[in-house]
């Protein structure tokens, strides 16, 4: 696989590492993040393709920060159980979940399925990435809705850019089947609009509730 096409990022990374545990394909890469200013393993992306190998008892290589080449060798995936993963910095916990996620929906063969649980520890709400809340109440909503993948959230602690420290379990109950088809064509009517607010730290600029009334635009 090599790592500088297109953008150049980690999420040829998260792509391939849970496409070679789903398949049981062994799988080399090679010019990690090539497009990065700063190429090769990030904490973020050495964590979650750890968590990938754990997942499906993978054989890896060169799966440490700094690395530009990594070789990923997958075993079974494991029906149920807990995994970790800790980026021990900022690193997204949500881009973590993106890797994990389709390894965790299909159980290893034989036995009834067992649900797994993630502990993803990083950045919550970090830049760059999904934020917790957006993951939770539009990426997996959404799959809950068309595709009846259930996810449970439990945020312990948040994570914030530069110091991390959040902590999130994520219940992940396996799919009965295999995905069925799906078509999402029809954008919808907005029923409503809203939003979340939290800071962590001061705040050096004007008061918050300031900044949330100048982002409303009233329409008659």
């Amino acid at each position: 696989i090599d790592g500088s096409v297109l953008e150049g990022g980690g999420q040829i990374i998260r792509i391939t590492s849970a496409l070679s545990a789903l398949l049981g394909t062994p799988i080399r890469l090679d010019k990690i993040r090539a497009g990065r200013s700063k190429g090769g393993f990030a904490a973020q992306h050495a964590a979650g393709l750890n968590l990938v190998g754990q997942l499906c008892g993978a054989a890896l290589s060169g799966a440490s920060i700094g690395s530009s080449t990594a070789t990923m060798r997958p075993g079974i995936l494991a029906n149920g159980g807990q995994f970790t993963a800790d980026a021990g910095t900022a690193g997204a916990t949500m881009l973590m979940l993106q890797s994990a996620l389709p390894c965790c929906c299909f159980a290893a063969p034989g036995g009834a399925p067992a649900r797994t649980q993630l502990v993803l520890k990083g950045g919550t709400n970090v830049p760059f990435a999904p934020q917790l809340e957006y993951m939770e109440h539009v990426t997996l909503a959404t799959m809950r809705r068309v595709l009846g993948i259930k996810v449970g959230f439990s945020l312990k602690r948040r994570g914030c850019f530069p110091r991390g420290g959040g902590e999130v379990a994520v219940d992940i109950t396996p799919l009965p089947t295999s995905l069925s088809c799906f078509e999402i064509v029809d954008r919808g009517h907005v029923t409503h609009i809203g939003g979340r607010v939290w800071t962590s730290g001061r705040l050096h600029h004007t008061p918050l509730s300031e900044d949330i009334a100048s982002a409303y635009t009233i329409h008659p």
